[in-house]
């Protein structure tokens, strides 16, 4: 595929505390974050539209829209998936719906100088959502025990994604070398069917 394919690309993630809306045009990338925490409803329409306008861009000439789908917020989830399918299908933009985690703990393996990271989301009574990453592997999302995940993964570079985390690292720069080879093999996400990673109990741990 023509490495042009891609020049315009949004980056929706509504997944954590605060929102970040992301584009990339060619090699510049441009990007609105919230404040404030939990504010994805109030913000995440006109940050997109603001994004979109100061770079006179129109929605229907992004060429692919990238989703954090969790596992993360409900509500936070939903807000970033209904808004993704209601912007793609009009225009039949590709979407890549991608494990935040997975990708981000991959991200800031390299980004921090790590030979391992874990990367964990608070998901209370002591448990955490997680994803590790070491220079060679990158696991899946999963569910477990923070103290298990401790144990295991003791030589590994602990980070924790709260409001600081957003802030310094959500960041559509960091991600697309990491999907960037899904989208140019054209390995997209069906715009009606993908469904978020929402936190529920349950959640599968990809531990043995």
């Amino acid at each position: 595929m023509n490495p042009s394919a891609f020049s315009k690309v949004l980056y929706i993630d509504s997944a954590y505390s605060l929102l970040y809306i992301g584009l990339k045009i060619n090699d510049k990338e441009f990007c609105k974050i919230a404040p404030e925490p939990l504010q994805h409803g109030l913000l995440v329409n006109n940050y997109i539209e603001d994004i979109l306008a100061e770079n006179n861009v129109r929605i229907k000439d992004i060429d692919l829209i990238l989703l954090n789908r969790g596992p993360g917020s409900f509500t936070g989830l939903r807000i970033g998936s209904s808004l993704t399918k209601g912007l793609a299908w009009p225009h039949n933009i590709p979407i890549i719906a991608f494990d935040g985690l997975q990708i981000y703990a991959k991200a800031m393996c390299k980004l921090l100088n790590q030979k391992e990271l874990l990367l964990t989301l608070d998901a209370r009574r002591g448990n955490v959502f997680f994803s590790y990453a070491n220079e060679d592997t990158m696991l899946p999302s999963g569910f477990e025990a923070l103290d298990r995940l401790t144990q295991l993964y003791s030589s590994a570079k602990q980070v924790g994604i709260n409001e600081d985390f957003c802030r310094e690292f959500l960041n559509i720069r960091w991600i697309w070398p990491y999907l960037s080879e899904k989208a140019f093999s054209g390995s997209f996400d069906a715009i009606t069917s993908f469904k978020p990673n929402y936190i529920v109990h349950g959640y599968n741990s990809n531990l043995s």
